[in-house]
Formats: C-alpha cells, sequence, structure tokens
C-alpha cells in the first residue's frame, strides 16, 4: 500500500470507538487466509445494475461489513440461473457464526463450527470447502461523498478467492492507523491473476477521512446498516423434478432446492430524496 499521510484531528471525540470497531474488524479476519443492491464482478468485470463501471475500479467508503458462509447446490453459484445458497449464515466473529433459523428453516448444521461443509475436503472437487467463506460488504459510492445522509447504500460480495486481499487490508488498516475501513476511502478494483488465469480482487487506501461533518454521516449510516445488513436471500421451495441438495454427510438434513418465491418480510421505508449511488 503506497504511503499516505495520516488521518487528522477532527475526529478525535471519535478515537476511541474507532479503535474498538478496528480490532473487532481485525478479529473477524483472524482467521482468513495470508436483498440490496449488489454490485456484480462477473467476468473479471466490476457492474452496477447492468452496467459496466468504467476502469474497473471504483472508490468507495465501506460503512459496514459482515463475515458470511454460503453453500449452493451442486455445481455452485450458476450465473445463467441465479439461485440463493440453501444454507447460509452472517456474522461478526468467526466463532460465532450459525444459520439464523428465520432465514435458514432447514441448515446443514446448527453451527458453522463443526458443520461438515465446512470442513477442507468437503467441495465436490479439490480440496477445498463445500461452504464459501465470503464478505458482504456495504459501500458508498464516490458520487455520494459529498450527501453521505442521503445516499443509497450498495452492496458487494468479497469472493471466497479474494477474502485474503480483504483480510490483509483490514489488518493493516488497524495496525497501522487503529481504525476501521469505514474511516477511509478505499478504492476496489479488479486485476487479472499473475500466473493463473482469472482474477482477483484489490483494496487500496485512497484517503482517511478528515471532514468531521462526513465522518458523522459515516457514523450515523453504519449504526443504520449495522441493523440490516445480513438481509436474507430470497426463500425458495423445492421443484417436483428439482436436483437434490448436496450431501454434507450421512447425518446432515436435506438442504432445499431453488425455485423462485418471493421472501416475506418487512418493507424497507424509502429514504426521501435518496440518490442512485454513482461511480
Amino acid at each position: 500500500m503506497a504511503k499516505t499521510k495520516a488521518p487528522g484531528t477532527a475526529l478525535t471525540k471519535w478515537e476511541q470507538r474507532l479503535s474498538d470497531l478496528a480490532k473487532q474488524s481485525k478479529k473477524a479476519v483472524a482467521g482468513v487466509g495470508t436483498g440490496g443492491n449488489f454490485i456484480s464482478c462477473r467476468g473479471g468485470n466490476l457492474a452496477y445494475q447492468g452496467q459496466i463501471i468504467p476502469g474497473n475500479k471504483m472508490k468507495v467508503i465501506v460503512v459496514d461489513w459482515v463475515l458470511e458462509n454460503q453453500c449452493y447446490p451442486p455445481g455452485g453459484f450458476d450465473e445463467e440461473n441465479p439461485q440463493s445458497p440453501f444454507c447460509y449464515a452472517f456474522g461478526r466473529l468467526k466463532e460465532e457464526m450459525r444459520p439464523d433459523p428465520e432465514q435458514v428453516p432447514e441448515p446443514v448444521n446448527e453451527t458453522c463450527t463443526g458443520c461438515p461443509n465446512n470442513q477442507w475436503g468437503s467441495a465436490e472437487t479439490g480440496r477445498g470447502k463445500a461452504c464459501a467463506e465470503v464478505a458482504r460488504l456495504a459501500l458508498v459510492a464516490e458520487g455520494d461523498f459529498e450527501e453521505i445522509e442521503k445516499a443509497n447504500e450498495v452492496y458487494f460480495k468479497v469472493p471466497v478467492t479474494s477474502m485474503k486481499f480483504w483480510a490483509g487490508f483490514v489488518r493493516e488498516l488497524e495496525q497501522t492507523y487503529h481504525r476501521p475501513p469505514l474511516a477511509f476511502v478505499t478504492e476496489i478494483s479488479l486485476k487479472p491473476q499473475k500466473e493463473l488465469p482469472g482474477w482477483h480482487v484489490e483494496f487500496a487506501l485512497v484517503q482517511p477521512l478528515e471532514e468531521a461533518d462526513q465522518f458523522e454521516a459515516v457514523m450515523a449510516l453504519h449504526d443504520k446498516i449495522a441493523e440490516k445488513i445480513a438481509f436474507p436471500y430470497p426463500k425458495f421451495e423445492e421443484p417436483a423434478n428439482g436436483k437434490p441438495a448436496p450431501k454434507a454427510a450421512k447425518t446432515a438434513p436435506v438442504a432445499r432446492r431453488a425455485v423462485a418465491k418471493p421472501v416475506t418480510a418487512k418493507p424497507v421505508a424509502a429514504k426521501k430524496a435518496a440518490s442512485v449511488p454513482k461511480f
């Protein structure tokens, strides 16, 4: 990461909470190796609502984030036939993660720790895990930095193959500045792999937030999003001719397969004068 000036003194009163959030973020990625509006990175291209984001990079503020474990039917996630994972969980700390019974009525295991799908070698092929360990990030786009209080947050899922880059970024912010990602402007970009075919996501510090009014708005938005960031995937029912879900273990419950049925959830009140995210 390129050198950047240290954060200013305008945020002094927030120092303790920033330090606490930074430690929480660092602890959340401790085990990671060295519906909302989602930004897609399919095919190695950053896109929002079907529109390619110029330069395959974006400047954002990561106002909140959570760990996510997700397990899809045989073959994994299908870009041509999107469906929800049949078992998933969100959490701030890896060791505390468990499927929410209201979101996942028939989990493979009551807790992620000890789940057969969360063991190395459980994947259909290779030595990986059947359950992917990713992260859900809530972002404010660069075009909304001046009016954060009116911004519509968007979401981005860090792929399992890029989690080590996110974990490294979070650790560096905490160790160097003792602050979590929400205290900075971050550049998220997609880069081609150097040795293998494909791509990965990289994170770079652009600058710290220094304006007190801007930071007040970020913290207010963080508190709101923290209550809803673990929103569920759409619920589905098993079709009569559906394929069975992958078998995690002989004692694991049968997971249900996806056929569209909208989830019943509390409607989220629309924001007044809300803006469309601008990248």
